[in-house]
């Protein structure tokens, strides 16, 4: 039997458009996605420019810790203030990556369900994205760090080819040792999305559900990539319907702003420009919580066919008479 990748589409847009709740989720989840695409660049320079901006700030710097003593004294109010607000930043910052993880185990728990028939609710998805926080937070971090690690390596060849450089056929290595790690990277994701579904759906031990992930992926290689494209495509697809949409929306802004601009009214042209930024904004984060609802339901259902028995692919039943 082949997996139908056109009634699994449908039904995970039907179930993301019908459970608006889970759209909730999908803003929080969104955090720990993943499947925007795997980009070396991206990743370095987040790190990069993460360290270089806790750096910039001098919180390591030996003057600044010894200066604090005496900054006490002469204004312990103003340092009290500041320091908490440092502290509320901390526990938002802790609250929204709970949340992050709760989101996630969320989705799946509450897809599940609803892709068999079963009634539940945004606080059922909750209590139980809090049960599976755990098993959760360890597959994504687990994922990340093999993200980073793998990616890390390009580094080394990186740096070998600009310092000597060696040539055509050092820059050919060079981007084979990229491809693979770009391969060994959706590997990965594979594997831990199984085996976080396993944990979460079916409740598995987490050694148990990364055995039954791996185990699931080596039996279904080729229907785990061919998802992957018809996801990726669908991506594409609903990214730019988004952005023509924000185009749409932004149009009547950009002319009543260019109206004031030529009537040189400030007021009223920074008004309007803060809406149209404020708004473009909502409808960014908006349709990044549906898109990742929709990524996570479309998994989800993705694996319940799996577990259900042998699939044939897609390719494979091309050649099946």
């Amino acid at each position: 039997m082949t997996i139908n990748y056109k009634n699994t589409l449908l039904s995970a847009a039907q179930i993301t458009l019908k459970n608006k709740y889970l759209w909730f989720f999908g803003l929080f989840a969104a955090f720990l996605s993943n499947n925007a695409g795997i980009s070396w660049r991206t990743e370095k320079g987040e790190l990069w420019s993460g360290w270089e901006k806790l750096q910039s700030t001098q919180i390591f710097n030996i003057s600044t810790i010894k200066g604090i003593g005496p900054l006490i004294k002469q204004d312990p109010v103003g340092v009290g203030i500041n320091l908490l607000i440092l502290l509320l930043i901390l526990a938002l910052g802790i609250f929204i990556a709970w949340l992050a993880f709760v989101s996630q185990g969320a989705l799946i728990s509450n897809v599940a369900k609803l892709s068999s028939g079963k009634k539940t609710n945004f606080q059922e998805g909750l209590q139980s994205g809090k049960r599976f926080f755990w098993p959760v937070f360890f597959f994504k971090i687990i994922l990340k760090a093999i993200s980073v690690g793998l990616l890390s390596l390009l580094a080394l060849p990186f740096i070998i080819n600009l310092t000597l450089n060696l040539g055509f056929w050092w820059l050919v290595l060079y981007y084979f040792i990229t491809l693979l790690i770009v391969v060994l990277i959706f590997i990965a994701f594979y594997i831990i999305r199984y085996s976080m579904s396993y944990a979460v759906i079916k409740n598995a031990r987490f050694i148990d559900a990364c055995k039954n992930g791996w185990s699931l992926f080596y039996k279904n290689i080729i229907n785990s990539i061919e998802a992957g494209a018809i996801i990726f495509l669908a991506n594409i697809a609903i990214g730019f319907t988004i952005i023509i949409s924000l185009f749409a929306v932004a149009i009547p802004f950009i002319l009543v702003l260019f109206v004031f601009y030529k009537l040189a009214v400030e007021a009223a042209f920074m008004f309007i420009l803060a809406l149209m930024m404020i708004i473009i904004f909502v409808l960014i984060a908006w349709a990044g919580a549906v898109l990742t609802a929709f990524n996570d339901t479309f998994w989800t259902i993705f694996f319940i066919d799996l577990i259900k028995g042998k699939k044939n692919s897609l390719i494979g039943s091309l050649f099946i008479k």
